[in-house]
């Protein structure tokens, strides 16, 4: 049988060889470099064979940006794979272990418990838009109820699911009755479905979203270029600016 030390060997041998940072430094470079002066000069002249040569490097650019988002969820789940195996000495993952009451309510593992497939094609349409977006760090995307595109990023303490889940605001969504594990879940519910019905005292707009049969309000912080900073509970609708 193969070692476990084996295995995660010939893994890291294998993602070592997807470099997805070299695939969008030449995308960047096509787009901004090669592109421009091919596509000019095509223009400039009368042979087609310079057009042709254009309009098949055309699409190259999105092409080497989906890919290389491709290959950075590789090595992301490759390495989580890894991570979960440390120190099992086998191939399978042990079961979960949470807290003394059998919860999993630490911000590391309800981000890895709520760890999801984000749609590749939405994160290489949001590289395309110029949005900075890091897709192996992406939680969720998609779009909200005005089509724009929206995502929720691991973050860190200031903005995104970390912050979102720091043990200040956990405790202010448990006062309201949600669970620390579904606390993600909930927000993007909220921001994607659920009913606007005001704005909360920092611009954030709060949305009217079902939980376990009873209505929670929801404020949802989204940035100008539709990253989602913060979200917490609200509890008086009657304190919202309207709409």
């Amino acid at each position: 049988m193969t070692s476990l030390g084996e295995v995660i060997a010939r893994l890291r041998a294998a993602t070592d060889l997807l470099r997805p940072g070299e695939l969008t430094e030449v995308a960047e470079r096509l787009g901004a470099d090669v592109l421009p002066v091919l596509g000019q000069l095509a223009q400039e002249s009368n042979r087609s064979e310079l057009a042709e040569a254009f309009a098949l490097l055309a699409p190259v650019p999105d092409r080497l940006s989906t890919v290389a988002a491709l290959f950075d969820e590789v090595i992301n789940r490759v390495e989580g794979y890894i991570q979960r195996q440390g120190g099992t000495g086998t191939v399978d993952p042990p079961a979960p272990q949470g807290t003394a009451d059998g919860s999993l309510t630490s911000p590391e593992s309800i981000l890895a418990a709520q760890r999801r497939s984000a749609d590749r094609e939405l994160i290489a349409e949001a590289l395309r838009n110029g949005l900075k977006i890091s897709p192996e760090r992406v939680l969720y995307i998609g779009r909200d109820q005005t089509g724009r595109i929206i995502w929720l990023e691991e973050g860190d303490d200031r903005a995104g699911a970390q912050h979102i889940l720091r043990a200040k605001r956990r405790e202010e969504f448990a006062v309201n009755g949600i669970a620390p594990e579904d606390v993600l879940d909930l927000v993007w519910r909220a921001v994607t479905g659920g009913k606007p019905v005001g704005i909360a005292g920092r611009g954030a707009v709060v949305f009217a979203v079902s939980y376990r049969g009873e209505d929670k309000l929801i404020a949802v912080g989204v940035g100008g270029n539709g990253f989602i900073t913060t979200a917490y509970p609200k509890t008086d609708r009657r304190k919202l600016k309207p709409l």
